[in-house]
């Protein structure tokens, strides 16, 4: 008899990440089950659970997605290989039963009943070795009985059959065993399954041993994973579970000769699915157990969901993630669930037509054409679209959905949902759709005082609409993160520190140079309020500013330092109507009114902070000790010749001399130019309020590495940037200095992130200038903070530089093979159109050459892969196009072919002279002098002349006599896109570095020599602003993109082979 089976509805409140209640509603199967007369107890657990979330804008299907499971073919193990017949008997020998007590042992519910099965066999039979109904042909042990059937005596109890007799095949039952989807997937998404033939009279025990055994071989399951799992089967006219007693056989049952039994859990175990009713617009949610059928879960989800339908029986439930209906009879954990899967309960479609659409992916400029049938939901066209892209595991795939564009133009489009079938759309042919983020995921940092109690929260990210505007995240963020004030008090901040409006959508701020749903931090404070500053005996440094009143003084106190030109800040304090503030606490904790006056006060030294590196202060008035007089700087003033000796602080420097600076002004010009001068110095020129020379900047930034390290100058730039205040200078007059020497200091850092690569691995500096930002440049000069970030984030990766050129006008028409078929070679082509494609590549590895590569001879060095990697690319490139054209020319072991070859190459070469291309065809002009294709003296006898001069001719451009005058001659008069030859510029460079020494006699440093470099790189840099308008042939390009090619040695060999010395004579 089957369990019987109760539903119990309950209301309870549901929290689902924002605080609402939903309806819960239990399925409970109780645990008193009847097994065949006996009866086995246990308490009433909570069975599956249908949770209906009433959050609207919850209810999209977001995240369905298709994740491989692996397909485990069903076995099938055909027992009774004996014969005709076989001797079933009712247990297995007792070596066998010994060895997997084990197993058994584990499972303590296992073996409870109440009461047993007494067998009285005759004494002859209990001597015997006793008979398994398993064959050999399973993988387990089997034995036959040694006793005829006729001498067997048959006993009877409890209504049994005899329990032993002869079978035959034909009576052997076919079981189905199938184990939970939890434990191991099989085919079809479904928990793996065997299949087992069995006498009638095997009994449960040791049939669910066998069982156990084999899948424990079969799929490697731990022993300890199956001996939890208990036979049972479905009884669909009582719509119950029946446990099968293992003291019983299966003959007990009257189980049909095919039938399917499952292995289950005693003890019920629960997990949760998503249900969607797409035809209502609502997700429930699901929390069911092991004896939990489709069947059941459609009924109660119907009765929830849409409690008026009558009719219930043409629904089913439908897994979107396969692709698969669910059968009603079916346990719902014998299926693959994962946590993020949903399933459908939809009235079963008849067939539906199919229409033709086309689907718009801007993110890949994709536009295909799709048929699709009208009974697919929109989630299933989403899967099948992530299918077919590029990289579909990439996060920026994951907001993706579809819009539905309008076929009128003045009618804004629809965002599809996801659980809704396409053929409530009412979709036709040519109907246009956009695969394109619905939401984009925004990080939002609470800057200052700002703070919330849950450390999750302290970076939120949100999932952000098109229509998500302002005061909605402020709003959210208030709420969720449990801010201290009312969202009024509160602003939504840019890093430039400007305010967005209230009522403006957060889309419009994205940077399109970030990388696909990656946006630079927004910050949230509280808006900033009036307060009136001064320093102590200073009235005209009285001025209003607007601070952060949640921030802690002393980052007010470090700010106001640097505005009024301090040389140590702590040795000042704030006081407020006549009491010193605690620079821990914030204005607002302390009682601060806005409009009121805050003093910086001077502290006693003997109670002040340790010293900081900040500049000193020249007040009007008397001088005091902090203040930096003449008598002051000449006296600490030092020699600072080697750039190491950091004990010289840039401000300590002193003014302009023979000794620092030297300076060389050009005949007949007004400009003066630094021929020397020490680091210092260098960097005061190089951040100069009065004389901004941007050459001299290329220059410094470009060959600063010949004196000193990326951290000495980033440490000596932060150093500039504190700027101290002459004696004497009127704090307006200061005000300006300062600021223009500070922003000069950040747009100089910024100019070398873009255009080093001293930034891209070295963590620590990029850490260094994260710091700065968010220590000191976003509280003086805000505007500025965001585009120093963008470039800081460039340099890791984060966001893209927007690079590349458009072009005016269509590119030349491609040359296509003229020869037809599936195979084509590579020599099929025009030999224009292959020198097109060698200039394509050879111009995406010469953007890459950065200008740091060509200092310090830096291909030259133990280090070089590490210093001057795409140089060596580019280097590597053209030597391995030389031996590919030997290696092409030699293969061919025909003369005729070897000529065709050598024909095809010089136009190639020709081509590329026509293009500028001096890189590409230094490398084949090379293949032709190469000692193994060179003595191929009559392969080239057979050449045509006019071809052979043309090589001749390109050769002499390249002569390296008068130091590549010709080549030099050819480079000057070049127009247009142009590809130089590298070895002009390693050679120029070297001769440069080994010329010229780095110091002059006297330690400053050479700044000539550093000019002299740059002019030189100068040039290379202009080559890489003009690309080519070329199409791309991706098979042709590939092709030509990796080289396949013999060493030297061989080539020699090949050559030898394919004309002998004899047969040049």
């Amino acid at each position: 008899m089957a369990t019987s089976k109760s539903y119990t509805v309950s209301q309870q409140p549901y929290q689902n990440g924002v605080n609402h209640s939903n309806n819960k509603i239990l399925l409970r199967h109780p645990k008193t089950r009847r097994i065949s007369g006996d009866q086995y107890s246990a308490d009433s657990g909570s069975g599956s659970m249908v949770e209906n979330q009433i959050d609207q804008s919850q209810m999209s299907c977001t995240g369905v997605h298709v994740e491989a499971v692996s397909n485990i073919l069903s076995y099938q193990i055909n027992l009774g290989e004996i014969g005709d017949e076989v001797s079933v008997g009712e247990n297995s020998n007792e070596e066998y039963k010994d060895s997997q007590s084990k197993i058994s042992k584990q499972s303590g519910k296992m073996r409870k009943r109440k009461d047993s099965v007494k067998v009285r066999l005759n004494k002859k039979n209990q001597d015997s070795p006793r008979s398994s109904a398993i064959s050999r042909d399973s993988g387990l042990d089997v034995n036959t009985s040694p006793q005829s059937p006729e001498k067997v005596s048959p006993v009877t109890q409890a209504g049994h059959p005899p329990l032993q007799r002869t079978a035959k095949l034909s009576e052997l039952c076919i079981v189905t065993i199938v184990i939970p989807a939890t434990i191991m997937t099989g085919s079809r998404g479904m928990g793996a399954s065997l299949q087992f033939r069995f006498g009638p009279y095997t009994k449960i025990e040791f049939l669910r041993i066998s069982i156990l055994k084999q899948f424990s071989e079969r799929f490697k399951i731990p022993p300890s994973e199956l001996s939890k799992l208990h036979l049972c089967h479905y009884l669909e006219e009582e719509e119950g579970w029946e446990w099968l007693e293992e003291e019983r056989s299966l003959n007990h049952y009257n189980l049909p000769r095919e039938c399917k039994v499952d292995l289950k859990q005693y003890d019920a175990t629960y997990h949760d699915v998503r249900v969607v009713l797409p035809h209502l617009s609502r997700t429930l949610y699901v929390e069911f157990d092991q004896f939990s059928t489709c069947g059941d879960i459609t009924r109660q989800v119907l009765e929830v969901g849409e409690p008026d339908l009558r009719a219930r029986d043409g629904y089913n439930l439908y897994h979107v993630r396969n692709r698969q209906s669910l059968d009603v009879n079916e346990s719902l954990v014998n299926y693959s669930i994962l946590s993020d899967d949903i399933l459908e309960c939809r009235m079963a479609l008849g067939k539906m037509q199919s229409v033709v659409i086309v689907v718009n992916i801007p993110s890949i400029k994709s536009i295909r054409k799709m048929k699709v049938s009208l009974d697919e939901t929109v989630g299933e066209l989403i899967s099948t679209l992530k299918r077919r892209i590029p990289d579909p595991d990439n996060p920026k795939w994951r907001h993706m959905q579809l819009f539905m564009v309008s076929r009128k133009e003045a009618d804004p489009g629809i965002w599809m949902d996801d659980y809704k079938f396409l053929a409530s759309y009412k979709l036709q042919n040519e109907d246009k759709l956009e695969f394109k983020p619905k939401y984009r995921p925004m990080i939002f940092e609470l800057s200052g005082g700002v703070s919330s109690r849950d450390v999750a929260y302290q970076n939120p990210e949100l999932l952000i609409g098109e229509n998500t505007t302002v005061s909605m995240v402020i709003d959210l963020l208030c709420q969720t993160c449990s801010l201290e004030y009312d969202p009024l008090f509160y602003g939504l901040y840019l890093h430039d520190e400007v305010e967005l409006p209230k009522k403006a959508k957060l889309w419009d701020y994205l940077d399109g140079r970030f990388s696909y749903g990656y946006q630079d931090t927004m910050v949230l404070h509280l808006k900033p309020r009036p307060v009136l500053i001064q320093l102590e005996g200073n009235d005209e440094s009285k001025s209003i500013m607007k601070f952060d009143f949640s921030l802690p003084c002393r980052i007010l106190r470090n700010n106001l330092g640097r505005k009024f030109g301090l040389r140590n800040s702590s040795f000042y304090a704030l006081k407020y109507q006549g009491f010193l503030l605690n620079l821990e606490l914030s204005l607002h904790d302390q009682g601060v009114m806005e409009d009121h006056p805050v003093t910086m006060v001077r502290q006693d030294r003997r109670v002040s902070e340790p010293f900081s590196h900040e500049p000193p202060v020249a007040t009007k008035g008397e001088a005091t000790s902090d203040q930096l007089t003449e008598n002051e700087i000449k006296k600490i003033q030092r020699e600072s010749f080697l750039v190491e000796d950091f004990d010289c602080h840039i401000w300590l420097e002193g003014e302009d001399s023979d000794r620092n600076i030297r300076y060389d002004k050009k005949k007949g010009s007004k400009e003066v130019l630094v021929t020397a001068a020490t680091f210092n110095k260098l960097v005061e020129k190089l951040t100069s309020s009065s004389d901004h020379d941007m050459q001299f900047v290329k220059t410094f930034l470009l060959t600063y590495q010949s004196f000193t390290t990326p951290e000495s100058l980033l440490m000596k730039l932060i150093e500039r940037y504190n700027v101290i205040r002459p004696v004497g200078m009127p704090m307006k007059n200061f005000s300006m200095f300062r600021t223009t020497i500070q922003v000069r200091v950040v747009n100089a850092i910024k100019l070398w992130m873009e255009t080093g690569r001293e930034f891209k691995d070295n963590a620590a500096m990029q850490e260094n200038v994260l710091a700065f930002i968010n220590d000191t440049l976003k509280y003086d000069h805000p505007l500025h903070c965001r585009s120093l970030r963008t470039a800081l984030l460039v340099v890791k990766g984060v966001a893209s530089k927007k690079m590349g050129k458009t072009f005016s006008e269509q590119p030349p028409a491609i040359k296509y093979p003229r020869k037809t078929g599936s195979v084509l070679s590579l020599f099929d082509f025009d030999p224009e159109e292959i020198a097109r494609q060698l200039t394509i590549i050879d111009y995406s590895l010469f953007m890459k050459i950065k200008p740091s590569e060509w200092m310090n001879q830096a291909w030259n060095k133990s280090k070089k892969k590490h210093l001057a990697p795409n140089l060596l690319r580019m280097i590597e490139r053209m030597n391995n196009l030389t031996f590919w054209m030997a290696t092409a020319i030699l293969s061919q072991a025909d003369i005729q072919d070897r000529v065709r070859r050598i024909i095809l190459f010089a136009q190639i070469a020709v081509h590329l002279y026509k293009m500028q291309n001096f890189s590409s065809l230094a490398a084949i002009l090379d293949g032709f002098l190469c000692g193994p294709v060179d003595r191929l003296k009559k392969t080239f006898a057979k050449c045509d002349k006019s071809t052979i001069k043309k090589v001749e001719e390109m050769q002499k451009v390249f002569s390296p006599s008068h130091g590549f005058k010709a080549l030099r001659q050819e480079l000057e008069h070049a127009s247009g896109p142009c590809l130089p030859y590298l070895g002009i510029f390693t050679s120029d460079l070297t001769h440069l570095d080994d010329g010229n020494k780095n110091f002059t006699d006297d330690g400053l440093i050479n700044f000539t020599k550093c000019r002299l470099i740059y002019n030189r790189i100068r040039d290379f840099l202009i080559y890489q602003d003009n690309p080519y308008n070329f199409e791309q042939i991706t098979a042709l390009y590939n092709s030509l993109t990796k080289f396949h090619f013999l060493d030297l040695d061989t080539l020699y060999d090949v050559s030898q082979r394919v004309e002998p010395r004899a047969a040049g004579k």
